[in-house]
């Protein structure tokens, strides 16, 4: 679809795809406290550093490169960051999870993970000020 045309918004708010960082990936898991916030499935040990085989995958929330169904399905509904890029519309979830998420996104759906980002995101502005006062 060509969004610059039919959803000038939604067109500056999609940006490339970029691969997160090992620092990144270490929010990401530790925003879930280790597991799929869909699912519960464990998604590394806490004292694991590396895996040769990753149980999660970091997603997009609001989809990086929407289909025409995803685009109408989710239409008018609340994105999260600045782009869809940005640490807030990124998400660690369980592969099967992800693929669910990918490809099977209903609004209902969206809506549950979004307000699961953002509590995750409420938890963690909360840590960050126990950390600054203490």
């Amino acid at each position: 679809m060509n969004f610059e045309v039919i959803d000038p918004v939604l067109a500056s708010y999609l940006k490339k795809r970029k691969k997160p960082t090992s620092a990144e990936i270490r929010l990401f898991l530790r925003e879930v406290n280790y597991h799929c916030p869909i699912c519960g499935k464990e998604l590394q040990s806490r004292r694991q550093k590396k895996s040769d085989e990753k149980l999660f995958q970091i997603a997009h929330i609001y989809p990086n490169s929407p289909t025409e169904e995803q685009y109408y399905e989710l239409k008018g509904l609340k994105r999260l960051g600045d782009n869809s890029e940005s640490f807030e519309n990124r998400i660690a979830l369980c592969k099967n999870c992800h693929g669910t998420q990918d490809f099977h996104t209903t609004k209902e759906e969206y809506l549950e993970l979004v307000t699961k980002k953002e509590e995750c995101l409420k938890k963690w502005h909360w840590k960050m000020q126990q950390i600054l006062w203490d």
